[in-house]
């Protein structure tokens, strides 16, 4: 998949932005954008954070992501991920004929961590329609 390009729009937002969380808060706003890959939304959740200046000062009850829009990305950031990741272990799986340790090793992934993410995904066994 090749990378998606910064548009203009997406560049002027970024510069006018002034990254209060610094590197942290730049390296998670370009990790939402090569997973969700839409421009657009990126430029739209850094309008809505708004500049140092003219962002409000959140309350002691209040904590980032509370807003119904910051909520929708993270959850399709998530379901994003899920669905990477379990093709990733499909994948793995496949390659290795169903043996899991070999699967695990093709991705550097600890045999019990590979395990535990088959779990997770919802991986059991090999489908029926494969089996001889």
């Amino acid at each position: 998949m090749p990378t998606p390009h910064i548009t203009q729009a997406l560049y002027q937002a970024m510069l006018a932005h002034d990254w209060p969380g610094n590197v942290r808060e730049l390296e998670n706003m370009m990790r939402k954008f090569l997973v969700l890959r839409q421009p657009k939304m990126i430029i739209d959740e850094l309008r809505s954070l708004g500049t140092g200046q003219d962002r409000p000062e959140l309350n002691s009850h209040d904590a980032p992501g509370d807003s119904p829009s910051r909520a929708s990305i993270l959850q399709k950031v998530q379901q994003s991920k899920q669905r990477e990741e379990t093709e990733a272990i499909l994948a793995a799986l496949t390659t290795a004929h169903w043996n899991r340790k070999h699967a695990a090793k093709l991705l550097d992934l600890d045999y019990k961590a590979f395990l535990y993410k088959m779990k997770k995904l919802g991986i059991e066994s090999k489908p029926t329609a494969d089996r001889v």
